[in-house]
């Protein structure tokens, strides 16, 4: 049977962290919607033009809202943020359902963010002949997608049959691969997440300048992504 995962067993029983987390699910959300909105509002009002980079930033949005309305669900009637000792077992079997589903769309939703980004670099790059930049954001959006299916596939698998990870709570009977596997591999899928935002960030510093626009606009992007890095 598959342990619930370490660092909610450490909880001390009676302690419920859920308002905490409503709060973030909320603060980020907002922080999204507020982030496409101006988008989408530049976009219409002023460019009056969409590319494919701000179709996959809209879809990662709606996909995060996904998220956050799961995550919520979870929070408020299955008990995460909560120790399992105060939890019933109905309550149990949807916050791993959650859990799970959540595991799932964050895997999407890291690939699109950075997919997004790095097609805006690719039409800004467009521009010049930096054909290393080219392939370099290529190679990036190619290795986050490569890692973040690897690890889909990881979560989803890591139990036969798939649903045993919450329906073992129901009577069905299956197994788990080892308990360390799926944090392993959200560490790894980190660190490539992590590389991955670096050289987003840092790679356009290296370019700017030799393209052809206004220094302002250029000292413009140079302090946008070196909010990235931070």
């Amino acid at each position: 049977m598959r342990r619930i995962p370490s660092h909610l067993e450490s909880m001390p029983s009676q302690q419920n962290r859920g308002p905490e987390l409503l709060g973030v699910q909320a603060a980020f959300l907002a922080a999204a919607w507020i982030a496409t909105s101006l988008r989408l509002y530049v976009k219409i009002a002023l460019t009056e033009s969409h590319t494919v980079d701000d179709g996959v930033m809209y879809l990662s949005t709606v996909l995060y809202s996904v998220y956050a309305a799961v995550a919520v669900h979870g929070i408020i009637n299955g008990g995460i943020g909560r120790h399992t000792s105060d939890l019933d077992p109905d309550s149990i079997v949807i916050a791993l359902k959650v859990w799970y589903m959540c595991e799932i769309l964050y895997a999407f939703i890291s690939a699109l963010i950075r997919t997004s980004i790095c097609l805006f670099l690719l039409r800004i790059f467009n521009r010049g002949t930096n054909k290393l930049a080219k392939k370099m954001l290529q190679a990036n959006i190619a290795l986050v997608w490569v890692s973040s299916l690897v690890y889909l596939f990881i979560v989803v698998f890591q139990c036969n049959p798939p649903n045993y990870y919450w329906a073992k709570f129901e009577g069905l009977h299956g197994s788990c691969r080892p308990a360390h596997l799926v944090p392993n591999a959200t560490v790894a899928h980190s660190v490539i997440a992590a590389l991955s935002d670096w050289v987003i960030s840092i790679l356009p510093m290296s370019i700017l300048w030799q393209l052809q626009m206004k220094r302002e606009k250029k000292i413009r992007l140079i302090c946008f992504f070196g909010i990235g890095v931070m």
